[in-house]
């Protein structure tokens, strides 16, 4: 037993001798100018490949303000197009929006393009409830909205209770493509 760990101890010892002399050796080898000049490869390398990366952060910075402007500028005429184009579009016109799953800045938009038309208009979220004990009375309306709905018997009881009921069923984000489609189902009715 004794043996055997005097033996192992000895293994253990040979074995650091041999790799601290190969590093001695191997440094002397290679000597300080070749570690040198490896290091200042790569650091020249490393300084080439920041050139590149800023030159390309420019260039990606020159393309979003590229874009920013052009952004900035199709919203501006927008701004000044859709109340030209919509001003009072839907006077005597009103509807009733059915919807599920629409944020809130979406049905803000909605309003107010609504409101640009000149329409009147209510809206039920059929997510946040059931129908109400009361149901809207929908005689005073003349087109039925749906958005983001999936065919509904409720929908179809509302179509049930009215004829000369418009009904325009759309699925999606995009509150300007349910405008451009709200006006395309209105002028068709006239």
């Amino acid at each position: 037993m004794f043996m055997t760990l005097r033996y192992h101890i000895f293994t253990i010892s040979a074995i650091f001798a041999a790799l601290g002399i190969g590093i001695l050796i191997g440094s002397c080898i290679i000597g300080d100018e070749g570690l040198l000049k490896e290091q200042q490869r790569i650091v020249k390398e490393i300084g080439r490949d920041i050139d590149r990366l800023k030159e390309e952060n420019s260039r990606l910075l020159r393309s979003i303000n590229t874009l920013e402007e052009d952004l900035a500028y199709k919203m501006n005429i927008e701004q000044k197009l859709y109340p030209l184009l919509l001003k009072d579009l839907m006077e005597g016109r009103s509807f009733f929006l059915l919807y599920n799953d629409v944020s809130e800045e979406n049905l803000d938009e909605l309003v107010y393009y609504l409101k640009l038309m000149n329409a009147d208009y209510d809206f039920f979220d059929l997510k946040k409830g059931n129908w109400p004990e009361e149901k809207p009375d929908l005689s005073v309306f003349n087109h039925l909205i749906t958005w983001n709905l999936k065919e509904d018997f409720s929908v179809n009881l509302l179509l049930n209770a009215k004829e000369n009921f418009s009904l325009l069923s759309y699925q999606g984000d995009d509150v300007q493509d349910l405008i451009i489609n709200i006006v395309k189902e209105v002028l068709n009715d006239k």
